[in-house]
């Protein structure tokens, strides 16, 4: 007989339960759940709704895919988004599952109507998070309950202060104020999108002040690694292998850093958290990177390229969310995918095809956007964004579907969130919290930058700012 298991919290169902054991959700006589969704199915469905995988009782598993495949049941008709998925697990090299994130619910979470009252309460959970006493339990967890309306929250933050101090510069004439648009501008977007990860990791185990400690540091050697590394570089080319060669060299850099902090980060054990430590470094990578093309083209070479101060920054803030703070976020959760959900985080994880080829992606991708295509910019890099999203995405369900596996596996009732906590007993913190891998068993790991052009000359790819 099939594995049953709670459709609300993931708990393991014995034969005929009426209730789950363990967060009490009443459960209708003869129902199921798809095994490789955990949608809930009608009594005698054959295939499921949600993700059209065909089913049987006693399911034979299908050998490409992993999902249950019945002889008897019409085969589930192919679609874009299943052939889509399909290739999505095959890169990240889990098992296909619910979508609790999507590019819709990414628009539907966006700008509402809320009570001030509301706002604070929601971004006090957001935002006040990392100490054992907002450090949740595994059991507490809802993966369906995730939400991105931080993202919006700040982007429109961003968006008007810089709109303020643009009225106030270029309108009032108050020059003073350039710099701050420069630095908005540079800011806002990698920022944003980077607290999109922040709220979507519902474990809530790493604080604000070592995400800002992430950002800060990540600058400075992230910068170094790729500055060294320009030192191999060849002449400056238009060609698309100089393109990849500078994707490389600076993927490759930020990944480094990227892994150190998910090393040294006790508090960081799943995909979530290294999808939000890579958008982290990304978005300090990329943010210092703009205000650096802002000063470089906007201001010193102003007069030769035609392109002011706030045309680039606001060019740089629309196609920020496809570059560096994507790219890195895909490492990071790839790295984290490699350990599944071994309890110690090391560098043996790097030599995993589950990360390797995610990694090479960001590569390719890297180099894509750099390259001239034939293909105006905005349209060029708009289609990469969307390649980029909508693999993250994909890694966001992975990671928000581990809560389920933990749960299936029997150890969200025992083990506690806050696992970086555990070494807090002289503060007042048990030191009893159990470790990530307690009663889970070992899992297998298998699971843009553009550089500066030739003096006075400015251009899109391998030697512009855009």
């Amino acid at each position: 007989m099939t594995q049953m298991y709670c459709p609300d919290c993931g708990c393991p169902l014995q034969p005929g339960a009426q209730v789950c054991p363990d967060c009490g959700c009443p459960l209708q006589p003869g129902a199921q759940v798809c095994p490789d969704c955990g949608c809930p199915l009608q009594p005698g469905a054959q295939v499921c709704p949600d993700c059209g995988c065909p089913l049987r009782p006693g399911t034979q598993v299908c050998p490409d895919c992993g999902c249950p495949v019945a002889s008897t049941a019409p085969a589930a008709p192919a679609s874009v988004s299943r052939t889509l998925e399909k290739g999505l697990t095959r890169l990240s090299g889990e098992k296909a599952g619910k979508n609790y994130i999507t590019f819709g619910k990414l628009i539907k979470d966006g700008p509402k109507k809320r009570k001030l009252s509301d706002i604070t309460t929601q971004l006090d959970d957001v935002f006040g998070r990392g100490s054992p006493q907002t450090t949740p339990r595994v059991s507490e967890l809802h993966p369906e309950n995730a939400s991105v309306w931080a993202f919006w929250y700040v982007l429109i933050f961003f968006v008007l202060g810089t709109l303020a101090l643009y009225v106030t510069c270029f309108i009032f004439q108050n020059d003073r104020l350039i710099p701050g648009i420069t630095f908005f501008g540079a800011i806002g977007t990698p920022i944003a999108c980077a607290i999109l990860f922040y709220d979507v990791d519902l474990f809530r185990s790493i604080p604000l002040y070592r995400v800002l400690e992430y950002f800060m540091i990540a600058a400075m050697f992230s910068w170094l690694l790729m500055t060294i590394g320009y030192l191999f570089l060849p002449e400056d080319s238009k060609s698309l292998v100089y393109a990849l060669m500078i994707g490389f060299i600076e993927e490759v850099a930020k990944a480094l850093i990227t892994i150190v902090f998910l090393i040294r980060e006790k508090r960081a054990h799943y995909i979530l958290d290294g999808l939000l430590v890579g958008a982290v470094v990304g978005a300090s990578y990329g943010a210092f990177e703009t205000m650096g093309y802002i000063m470089i083209y906007g201001y010193v070479a102003g007069s030769t390229t035609g392109m002011s101060m706030d045309y680039l920054a606001l060019v740089r803030g629309l196609i920020a969310p496809g570059m560096h703070v994507a790219w890195t976020a895909l490492v990071g959760g790839a790295f984290m995918a490699a350990k599944g959900l071994d309890e110690k985080t090391s560098w043996q994880y790097v030599s995993s095809p589950k990360f390797l080829f995610p990694l090479l992606l960001s590569i390719v991708i890297h180099g894509i956007w750099d390259y001239d295509l034939p293909l105006p910019m905005l349209v060029q890099c708009g289609l990469l964004t969307v390649v980029i999203w909508v693999i993250l995405f994909h890694y966001i369900n992975v990671g928000l579907r581990q809560i389920d596996e933990i749960k299936q596996q029997g150890a969200g009732r025992c083990l506690r969130r806050d696992r970086g906590m555990a070494g807090h007993g002289s503060h007042g913190h048990p030191s009893r919290l159990d470790s990530p891998g307690a009663g889970l068993g070992k899992r297998r790991p298998g699971l843009p930058g553009m550089r500066a052009g030739a003096a006075g000359g400015i251009r899109r790819g391998n030697g512009g700012p855009l």
